[in-house]
């Protein structure tokens, strides 16, 4: 039997209100908007985690920072994971939580590695012809690595489509190998 955990109990108990309440998109919104809050403050992350500080003046301050910028469910579940000591996986929760609505609107994440940064019409084109293969709607995120001598790399739901050079100097070296026999 599959172990739950901590994220994905709370994300998917969050994934439900949001759904119900039809927020599935603001929800994810004002999560982005936390979670980058916490990666720009990693002071504020740790304030949050931080055992010794009561729970009351940790609520205040998630108050203070994000009342009025995000939506009441969202605060709500905030002060939830700090009454249960769980704000320390709140990152993880957001990322179960991104998972779960993408399933829900049949969207694949992903990764694209090329040799330089590609622009956006080019990524753009790679998300979409990549989406007719998969018949979903693909997001990927571009990541460079000059070692693909050129073309490009895709990786995504545990595939790999890989249109490298670096890939067909292999095949051809194989090739090769095979004809000297």
């Amino acid at each position: 039997m599959a172990e739950l955990t901590v994220d994905a109990v709370y994300g998917t108990a969050l994934f439900d209100v949001a759904r119900e309440q039809d927020k599935l998109v603001k929800i994810q919104e004002d999560f982005d908007l936390v979670i980058h809050s916490l990666q720009e403050e990693p002071l504020f992350f740790e304030f949050l985690t931080m055992p010794t500080i009561p729970k009351d003046v940790k609520k205040q301050v998630v108050r203070d920072c994000f009342e009025g910028q995000i939506s009441q469910e969202l605060l709500n579940f905030i002060f939830v994971l700090i009454d249960k000591k769980r704000s320390r996986n709140l990152k993880e929760i957001a990322k179960f939580y991104r998972k779960k609505m993408d399933t829900s609107q049949n969207i694949s994440s992903g990764i694209i590695i090329s040799v330089e940064p590609l622009t956006q019409d080019e990524l753009k084109s790679f998300e979409d012809e990549t989406g007719k293969l998969m018949r979903k709607t693909v997001k990927l995120k571009n990541e460079t690595d000059p070692g693909i001598i050129g073309g490009v790399k895709i990786l995504i739901e545990g595939k790999i489509i890989d249109a490298t050079i670096q890939k067909r100097l292999h095949n051809l070296k194989e090739s090769l190998s095979q004809l000297a026999v």
